[in-house]
């Protein structure tokens, strides 16, 4: 077999690393910071796409997200180079083989090529929720199915044909016994579960 690399990578979490510490009595509203799955690693553990900003300044909460987009950055190069067509992307996963790459951007699942080319849309999600919805994790499985969570949901898991559809309910919190949601999803190996 083929010599093994191992690699390591240190990984900044900026803006939220950049941010002085507060003074003695200081309060502050809180700044957007990366969410738990900010980055994903390629199956075939040689890749990182991560979320990133682009620009000047420290980004807030605020709606407008430009400035923020996915990056990718091969574990054999120094150089992360952003992915054209991913601003305002959020919540990044591979597909299982590592073809591809899906992301949230304005209330759609998207994905873009890993090799390059132009984004497109796997689903829009109708909503009538009154706010600014985001994933709440996602992953790619086998049989071209994507499932996913969303804050504006009822909680439960919903999936997708990854070359697109809309959207299924797939579970539903059991909140007679006290679940309140179903988030951070992983499909097992071989689609045997979520």
């Amino acid at each position: 077999t083929a010599e093994r690399l191992i690699v390591r990578s240190l990984i900044a979490v900026a803006p939220f690393d950049q941010r002085p510490a507060a003074g003695a009595g200081e309060t502050r509203p809180p700044i957007a910071r990366p969410f738990r799955t900010a980055i994903a690693v390629s199956p075939d553990g040689r890749t990182l796409v991560f979320r990133g900003f682009r620009g000047v300044g420290i980004p807030s909460n605020a709606a407008d997200q430009r400035g923020w987009q996915l990056f990718l950055r091969p574990l054999d190069r120094l150089e992360a180079t952003p992915i054209p067509g991913t601003e305002g992307a959020q919540n990044p996963f591979f597909s299982p083989v590592g073809a591809w790459i899906g992301y949230w951007a304005d209330r759609e699942i998207r994905r873009v090529p890993t090799a390059g080319g132009p984004p497109s849309t796997v689903a829009r999600l109708p909503s009538d929720y009154d706010g600014s919805p985001r994933t709440v994790g996602a992953s790619w499985g086998g049989g071209d199915v994507i499932v996913f969570a969303t804050t504006e949901t009822n909680g439960g898991l919903q999936r997708v044909s990854a070359s697109g559809g809309n959207p299924t309910v797939l579970t539903a919190p059991d909140t007679a016994n006290g679940e309140t949601n179903h988030w951070y999803p992983s499909v097992l190996p071989g689609g045997r579960g979520v």
